[in-house]
């Protein structure tokens, strides 16, 4: 089924009322292009995939997907474990009629203080991305990095800050 910024806004809808303030327990990477998020809500684990392979965009939501950790795990994971396991999913967010998924974690920094991250997940295809940001929208790291040899108009590249496709 094709996804466009329409559907994009029923399955932010969905994953909000299944998702928010659910916990984030484990991260694995299945593919290099694929992330798996291992959730537990009000009593109920659930499993989120998100692939930004670029032949095949996917989104899975389920409580029973098995599958097994690229190893040795990718920096991209060994990342996004260090940010996000163990932190609170404050919200999903959908830009309006985009193919992008905007997820609000709240967690623990180094001095145990809290701070927000966002997981930017981008459906587009080749030039689909999921990239980590901070509160101020500097990203921490990406699943694909992007310099101005290959995109003039926005680079994701560690330390730069988040620009939305055009």
């Amino acid at each position: 089924m094709p996804v466009d910024g329409i559907v994009m806004k029923s399955i932010r809808s969905e994953l909000n009322r299944d998702l928010a303030g659910g916990k984030l327990e484990r991260i694995i990477m299945s593919d290099r292009h694929t992330i798996v998020l291992y959730f537990y809500n009000r009593g109920r684990k659930s499993q989120l995939l998100l692939g930004s392979n670029p032949s095949l965009p996917e989104l899975r939501f389920g409580e029973n997907l098995k599958l097994k950790s690229l190893n040795p795990p990718p920096a991209f994971l060994l990342t996004l474990r260090k940010y996000l396991q163990g932190a609170r999913l404050l919200a999903v967010d959908a830009p309006p009629y985009e193919r992008i998924l905007d997820f609000t974690f709240e967690t623990m920094d180094e001095l145990g203080d809290l701070s927000e991250k966002r997981l930017i997940v981008e459906f587009m295809g080749r030039v689909g991305n999921t990239i980590l940001v901070n509160r101020s929208g500097v990203i921490h790291t990406a699943l694909r990095h992007v310099d101005h040899s290959v995109n003039r108009y926005r680079e994701i590249l560690p330390a730069h800050p988040y620009v939305a496709p055009p």
